[in-house]
């Protein structure tokens, strides 16, 4: 697969946001120039009551502090939310003027196609919200997005020198936006690429997945052991599990029985002397003889007592070897019955992987899967070439139209994809490397370009200015520094 804004899917997701666009080209809005005719801040910076109306050349002077630099970030945060490094955080807290309650930026814009020619955009921030409103909607960032595109791909026209504070993925991805589309329909050759990738994956994980069969069939033939041992050994388990489920209980000792029976029969021959005395003790009988009666019961009570605490403590000690006796016949039942069904599972297994034939079956699959990979690698490499073709076609477009700039296109292939990188220079010098002056050129050219290859415009912001040779198309932003208090547009 390859990755390519131009060719096919070119993603990141450094920065402010992700972009992600198809085809080569950005938001059909962008499709004709735009041009900012009139801004209205309240509460922004030191801005705090004015309105500015624009044309298509624009100077804005005055001294030191008293505004230029904030009516540039009051477009840039009405836009993008953002300041004028495509930053977020903090951002209102930065612009919104603490004698104030309420920031709010309103642009207007035109738009010079067959659609909705004008736009209004407000940004408002109170209470630390941010509402944005469009046409007196209230929508999203990404509706504002689609109306004028990336904020990395419109600042980097806007204000020249964004770019060199871009990572180098986002500013390939801002020269992909500007490139032109193919001269062919590359639409079918995108699907094929993706479906042949698809299935060149679905026959790599095949052929995986038989070759780790084909091992694990070889190690189980290793390994197995013989049948006959298996099965004898599976039955002496099985007999021993029949035994001990068969085995009775652990039974109670005979001197218990023993003790029990002869507290019986002392409580027997209690009572029948408590009734003898209670006799003779009614017709008042011998005296002696009663207390001899009751010398007797008391002899039996304590015999009684004596026996009654034996077998409790017997019993006891009976109960705690029964208990042990239990767990120990679960413990062993376990025990055979998970070694009866390792022997069955290893019976399943040498009836499974015994099968020769299986396994020349499986090296046919194999040979078979790795024909049609092959087949389909050399399909994958003759679209690739075609989408290079392609993408070296955008790239010798967009330069024709180019003057001191040019646009280099490099490719790398990583893990099946080819991926491009889109570099910009001048009079063959890195951006990175150029001067303030030349970065104005080449945010000039790119402006340019978007205008020929597009007939898009959008407008160029240019501090320390007054004068622009050549025929721009793209609306002007001058800056002149003065001695007046306040800003002047002229």
């Amino acid at each position: 697969m390859l990755c390519n804004q131009g060719i096919f899917i070119f993603k990141i997701t450094e920065g402010r946001k992700a972009q992600r666009f198809m085809g080569g080209f950005p938001p059909a809005c962008w499709a004709n120039p735009m041009k900012l005719q009139k801004i209205e801040l309240a509460g922004f910076k030191n801005l705090i009551d004015h309105s500015f109306t624009f044309g298509l050349k624009n100077l804005i002077q005055g001294e030191r502090s008293c505004g230029k630099t904030a009516l540039l970030e009051a477009i840039v945060w009405c836009l993008g939310g953002c300041d004028l490094s495509g930053n977020t955080r903090n951002v209102t807290k930065r612009y919104k003027n603490t004698g104030t309650k309420m920031m709010t930026v309103t642009t207007y814009w035109e738009f010079q196609y067959a659609g909705q020619r004008r736009h209004e955009v407000i940004s408002r921030s109170a209470s630390r919200r941010t509402t944005i409103r469009r046409n007196h909607q209230v929508v999203t960032q990404e509706s504002i997005d689609e109306l004028f595109g990336s904020i990395d791909t419109f600042l980097s026209v806007f204000l020249p020198g964004y770019l060199s504070g871009l990572p180098a993925a986002r500013f390939s991805n801002v020269i992909l936006s500007m490139l032109p589309s193919p001269d062919a329909d590359i639409s079918p050759l995108m699907m094929k690429l993706q479906d042949l990738t698809e299935e060149l994956s679905e026959t790599e994980e095949y052929i995986k997945d038989r070759k780790h069969r084909l091992r694990t069939m070889k190690l189980q033939q290793s390994i197995s052991k013989d049948d006959q041992l298996l099965k004898s050994q599976l039955q002496e388990y099985e007999a021993k599990l029949r035994d001990i489920r068969g085995s009775s209980s652990l039974e109670k000792p005979a001197f218990i029985q023993e003790m029990e029976n002869e507290r019986k029969e002392l409580g027997e021959r209690y009572r029948a002397l408590v009734a003898e005395w209670q006799e003779l003790f009614k017709h008042s009988g011998p005296v002696q003889k009663l207390e001899d009666i009751r010398k007797e019961c008391q002899s039996l009570l304590d015999r009684g007592f004596v026996l009654k605490d034996e077998i409790e403590s017997s019993t006891m000690h009976y109960q705690e070897e029964l208990a042990q006796f239990q767990n120990e016949q679960i413990a062993e039942e376990q025990s055979l019955l998970i070694e009866i069904q390792k022997l069955k599972n290893q019976l399943k297994l040498n009836e499974k992987y015994s099968n020769k034939g299986q396994m020349e079956l499986i090296y046919k699959n194999i040979k078979e899967a790795l024909e049609e990979g092959a087949s389909v690698k050399e399909q994958i490499l003759s679209l690739k070439e075609d989408a290079v073709k392609y993408a070296q076609q955008q790239v010798d477009t967009a330069n024709l139209h180019l003057k001191d700039c040019s646009i280099q296109m490099t490719k790398k292939e990583s893990h099946g994809q080819i991926l491009f990188k889109y570099q910009l220079m001048y009079r063959g010098v890195d951006f990175y490397s150029l001067s303030v002056s030349e970065k104005v050129i080449c945010s000039l050219e790119l402006s340019e370009l978007l205008y020929q290859i597009k007939q898009e415009s959008i407008p160029v912001f240019i501090d320390g200015m007054t004068e622009v040779r050549g025929n721009v198309k793209a609306q002007l932003f001058l800056t002149k520094l003065t001695t007046d208090a306040t800003i002047i547009v002229a």
